[in-house]
């Protein structure tokens, strides 16, 4: 692959990944309209989500720090209540069992297990069919409209102001379902994250940041579970250089994007990539039939 299409591809990936318009849709459509093999698109796209990866990580650092303490106090307390269990149980004594939740920052953790799990048994389920979809325009065109309904179906859901603390595990369940099915292309990331906050009656800017921190492990489970298998598909996988380039690039753009990304979430603006990726989705649906 040119260097100067893994810039492109790199631009495209860093731009769309922030906005409910799904990257990996315009990965697939950008490839083929660049002359790229299916395989080699694939794993291309692969390779340029550990740049969204690395602008995520960077852009939510702070939170992840703490995410990462709190899941050590889990299992410090889970260790310490399974040593009280004992106790209670086998020597007959008396005993105080610790709470493994308290805090904002450990109930954010435990929801994000949750809905990673979930996330990762639909995504498992979507395999085959995220295979397909990228190498049939006609069903990255269905992923699209998919995209486009849901945005406009939720851009006139009534305004509520639900307090982000008060997430419950229902709605992780439903987050993370609704991300596992963006493994399909054509199907946004995060416009299964503004359509979750309407449904789930959360606010946005905070559905919006979990779905950016639940991003991270679909990030390493793809390059785990589904790199490895496509680049033994691809004929000519993408050459190292190139790789690099897409990477740096799609790092770069990601980081500044997600700056933005709170000026994205008004209503209006939903109307908007709805229509948007309606358009995207005819023009799959065009390219497949010509």
């Amino acid at each position: 692959m040119p260097v100067w299409k893994a810039a492109l591809l790199g631009v495209i990936q860093g731009v769309t990944c922030v906005l409910p318009v799904s990257s990996s849709g315009h990965i697939a459509l950008f490839g083929r309209l660049l002359g790229e093999s299916t395989a080699s698109s694939l794993s291309f796209m692969v390779y340029l989500h550990i740049g969204t990866l690395v602008a995520v990580v960077w852009t939510f650092a702070g939170d992840l720090r703490k995410l990462l303490r709190a899941c050590l106090l889990i299992l410090r307390d889970l260790a310490r209540n399974l040593v009280t269990f004992n106790r209670i149980t086998f020597m007959r004594k008396k005993g105080t069992y610790r709470a493994l939740l308290h805090g904002n920052y450990r109930r954010l953790a435990a929801l994000l297990v949750t809905a990673a799990a979930v996330e990762a048994v639909v995504s498992l389920f979507m395999r085959n069919f995220s295979f397909l979809g990228a190498s049939n325009l006609l069903i990255t065109a269905m992923g699209f409209f998919v995209t486009a309904l849901l945005l406009f179906i939720s851009s006139f859901t009534p305004e509520v102001k639900r307090n982000p603390m008060r997430c419950g595990f229902r709605d992780a369940l439903l987050a993370g379902a609704l991300q596992g099915a963006a493994s399909l292309p054509g199907i946004s990331r995060l416009g299964m994250a503004m359509s979750a906050s309407c449904l789930s009656g959360l606010e946005r800017p905070f559905m919006v940041r979990f779905s950016f921190l639940l991003a991270i492990p679909a990030i390493l489970g793809g390059m785990i579970g589904i790199l490895p298998s496509v680049q033994a598909q691809a004929e000519i996988p993408p050459q190292i250089g190139a790789c690099i380039i897409g990477i740096v690039v799609s790092a770069f753009v990601s980081t500044a994007m997600l700056q933005l990304v709170k000026r994205i979430l008004s209503r209006k603006a939903s109307r908007l990539f709805s229509v948007y990726t309606a358009v995207i989705g005819i023009l799959c649906i065009v390219l497949y039939f010509r």
